[in-house]
């Protein structure tokens, strides 16, 4: 399953709980895939469908939530390591000369609202206390001795030995009550939509661009050995990436989110040189390209595709539609998702434009259609 699905699906069981003891899930994926992402975005479509606020649990909006419960759907995310068992059961206390555990604020907090408790790192933690506490919650959907409320939710996540010389294997009749989930890196259209409803256009699309070029092989490669000191390549480190480009000049910096390997060839992919003011006068010297130099060609012209004088444009796109549809994906998914609207209508009149687009609908490629 890859991010969306799993959002999807986690929407899906939640609702087909109601009512049930809910069975807790176990996402298994390598690092920075967006593994978290996908939790709290399925507990944010929740919160809006229960018509409920949805809050990210901090203690100091606790009291706020206990007092209106019904009013909040809570995410919770909770990395297991580092944490004590306490930490997980509540605090021993002595009451009436016997001990009564003292119940941890967040735990109070979802035995009275509904939400989606995530247990980060699951299979990461060293101490069998603490994976003995953590067992608990996901089987017994209990805090120590304080239930969870029945619209709570437990999701934990971890990445695989493959990918963390941490991680570990559980015992079979515990993997057995759990439901697990196994998650695969986006692909680039994938990650590309995602940038696009999270931050707009405040994101460098050379980074597309260079990950279309080269696809999901640079989009994650995870080291070959389970400890680093040195920065990789996941959608975590490009997304990070994308967003400082605009406001940082490309450097060494670069390398330590996704390695120096990868950070020569960004740099030596944008240092290329394409003419866009001859290719617009002279559509057919587009073939004579390398593709490198296609793809930059492509990425100056959907940033020219934004601004006014696009009619300037058409016999280019036209010989994009004979060169393959190849180059006009990459040239719609280079044009930030909230102007492709604009650039659709622009070129209505254009059949064969727009019959490619067409095409690759009904190839189930991620491409929004509009008309």
């Amino acid at each position: 399953m890859r991010a969306e699905q799993v959002k999807q699906f986690i929407v899906a069981l939640y609702q087909a709980q109601e009512g049930t003891k809910r069975t807790s899930v176990l996402l298994l994926g390598g690092p920075g895939i967006g593994k978290t992402t996908a939790v709290e975005e399925a507990a944010r479509e929740l919160a809006s469908s229960a018509g409920r606020e949805f809050i990210e649990y901090s203690d100091d909006q606790a009291d706020e939530i206990l007092r209106e419960p019904e009013r909040y759907f809570v995410f919770h995310s909770l990395p297991l390591v580092g944490v004590e068992p306490v930490d997980l059961t509540g605090h021993p206390r002595p009451v009436d000369g016997m001990v009564s555990y003292l119940p941890l604020k967040w735990a109070a907090v979802m035995s009275r609202c509904p939400g989606m408790l995530f247990l980060d790192d699951f299979l990461d933690t060293q101490r069998p206390d603490v994976m003995s506490a953590a067992y608990n919650i996901t089987l017994k959907l209990r805090v120590g001795y304080v239930y969870l409320h029945p619209g709570v939710q437990v999701v934990a996540a971890s990445n695989t030995p493959e990918f963390s010389s941490l991680s570990q294997l559980m015992p079979a009749p515990l993997a057995n009550r759990l439901l697990i989930l196994q998650m695969d890196p986006p692909t680039v259209e994938e990650w590309a939509e995602w940038m696009d409803r999270q931050h707009g256009e405040g994101w460098d699309r050379r980074v597309l661009a260079f990950l279309r070029r080269f696809g999901e092989e640079y989009l994650f490669r995870p080291p070959k050995e389970t400890e680093t000191i040195a920065g990789f390549a996941s959608p975590r480190s490009w997304s990070a990436l994308a967003l400082l480009l605009p406001r940082m000049k490309m450097g060494e910096w670069m390398a330590g989110l996704v390695g120096p390997e990868l950070a020569q060839k960004f740099r030596a992919f944008l240092g290329l040189k394409v003419d866009l003011e001859q290719l617009l006068a002279d559509p057919g010297s587009f073939s004579k390209l390398t593709v490198d130099e296609k793809y930059i060609a492509c990425l100056m012209l959907a940033a020219a595709l934004t601004k006014k004088g696009r009619e300037r444009a058409l016999p280019l796109l036209r010989h994009l539609v004979k060169e393959g549809r190849e180059w006009l994906v990459t040239l719609f998914f280079l044009i930030p998702a909230g102007k492709r609207a604009a650039f659709l209508s622009s070129i209505s009149g254009e059949e064969d434009l727009i019959s490619a687009l067409e095409e690759v609908q009904r190839d189930k490629c991620a491409l929004t259609f509009w008309r």
